[in-house]
């Protein structure tokens, strides 16, 4: 076995990896344990942004394990690569990775309570990494299922003594998973019975005694996002405005210290996913401020969203989009109409999208945000001179992609309702509510009617 995995290793191209794995089997025997996963998972988390080989390391490293379908580090590593997948906008990928992942937990035999703790944790973020790609590709109904499945993990597992805390952690992200997608699929009610078990669950005087709560609030702060958001939906802007600081606060307190490819929130997919979390929680202040047209004190939060988004992995990515669209908007609003419109188009260009080509499913964020963008800019446009023609472009584009990403919602959601009148910038018409971005599914969220 031990020959046999120096074979495996040798064969990564990695210049990092032949420099820091070991030459020797009997040490690279022993570098195939959870040490060996951890070194390869920082380098990953911290170059896989960048790097075209981040997937054929993660490859080699399972390679190296003593299963490829089951123990913590095969799930680790499947993990990692469904992440790694969702950065790409592969989606389908991502979610048979992260199903691989959640089979190769579920499939562990524990050698000790802490162990099933573990497994248990794994699987439930391999299911959370799951439904990220299955909402922004549109697959709801299979999000919904999956969301489902990982409530269930929560209630049947963690009951080990001395699991306490970790069973509380499992039933308020499960919840609050929940509550992102029937928020996605449109069904608000059902959302906010999920928000509301969430919240309770995580504001427990228990679990937040002698002083802990901003701890508490580091080991769930995507959870406190989703639940923001929904409160910002039902438009409660002062309670989502303080759930929105607690979780940008948490995620801050949750990042990986000392180069650790883990979470302090442990049932984060990634560090990756944490950072989305956070950077829709940055924003989030400044979401309640377009609501409520306060374009001014909208600016900054937008900015530094956008900003927190484009430091994950790489600029110009597509998870900043759905916030870099929302400051456009305020670009827009305060008469800054050059900025406004380069914004639009850089946007456009980062997801490919143009009036004078056929639309394309193959989605680099979920069709809301690209039919948020269309319309956004063609309004843009409409209250321009002599911008007609390119006007009706984008206006049309916008139609055409919101027939798709609004299927199966209920209730439906017109475009005109959502985002105002094309002519909204010359105060005609209804200006709209927007729309509520989500970084870590590539999602724009609905407000109730």
């Amino acid at each position: 076995m031990a020959c046999s995995m120096a074979h495996t290793l040798s064969r990564i191209s990695s210049t990092w990896l032949i420099r820091n794995f070991p030459r020797d089997c009997a040490t690279k025997a022993v570098a195939a344990s959870s040490n060996m996963v951890e070194e390869l998972l920082q380098y990953v988390f911290r170059e896989g942004g960048k790097s075209s080989q981040a997937l054929d390391i993660i490859k080699s490293g399972l390679g190296a394990q003593p299963s490829a379908e089951a123990g913590l580090g095969t799930a680790r590593l499947h993990l990692a690569m469904a992440e790694v997948e969702r950065d790409q906008s592969s989606w389908a990928a991502a979610a048979d990775s992260a199903a691989a992942a959640s089979k190769a937990a579920r499939a562990t035999e524990p050698a000790s309570p802490e162990a099933v703790v573990a497994a248990s944790q794994l699987e439930l973020a391999a299911y959370a990494s799951g439904v990220l790609s299955y909402l922004a590709e549109g697959r709801d109904f299979e999000a919904l299922d999956l969301s489902q499945h990982a409530l269930d993990i929560a209630h049947d597992s963690f009951h080990q003594h001395g699991a306490e805390q970790q069973r509380w952690q499992a039933l308020v992200g499960s919840n609050s998973l929940q509550c992102l997608v029937q928020h996605a699929m449109g069904d608000l009610n059902g959302a906010s019975t999920s928000a509301d078990v969430a919240q309770a669950l995580a504001d427990h005087t228990d679990q937040r005694r002698a002083g802990q709560g901003q701890q508490r609030d580091a080991e769930i702060p995507s959870a406190l996002q989703r639940i923001g958001a929904l409160r910002l939906a039902m438009g409660d802007y002062d309670e989502a405005t303080s759930l929105f600081r607690r979780a940008a606060a948490g995620a801050a307190r949750a990042l990986p210290a000392g180069g650790s490819s883990s979470p302090g929130a442990p049932l984060e997919p990634s560090p990756w996913a944490l950072r989305e979390a956070a950077a829709s929680a940055v924003s989030g202040p400044g979401q309640a401020s377009l609501a409520q047209k306060q374009w001014d004190s909208a600016e900054e939060p937008l900015s530094e969203g956008v900003t927190e988004a484009d430091n994950i992995t790489r600029e110009k990515h597509p998870r900043a989009v759905p916030i870099l669209v929302q400051l456009g908007h305020v670009f827009a609003r305060t008469s800054r109409v050059t900025l406004a419109e380069g914004i639009y188009r850089q946007a456009a260009r980062i997801l490919n999208l143009d009036p004078s080509k056929a639309f394309t499913p193959v989605y680099l964020a979920h069709p809301s945000v690209s039919a948020m963008l269309a319309w956004r800019y063609a309004q843009l446009l409409a209250a321009l001179p002599k911008r007609d023609t390119e006007t009706d472009a984008w206006h049309q584009l916008a139609h055409e992609i919101h027939s798709i990403s609004a299927e199966g919602l209920q209730p439906a959601i017109v475009l005109e309702q959502a985002y105002g009148d094309l002519h909204s910038l010359k105060g005609q018409g209804s200006p709209g509510r927007g729309g509520i971005c989500d970084v870590s599914s590539r999602r724009v969220l609905q407000y109730a009617p």
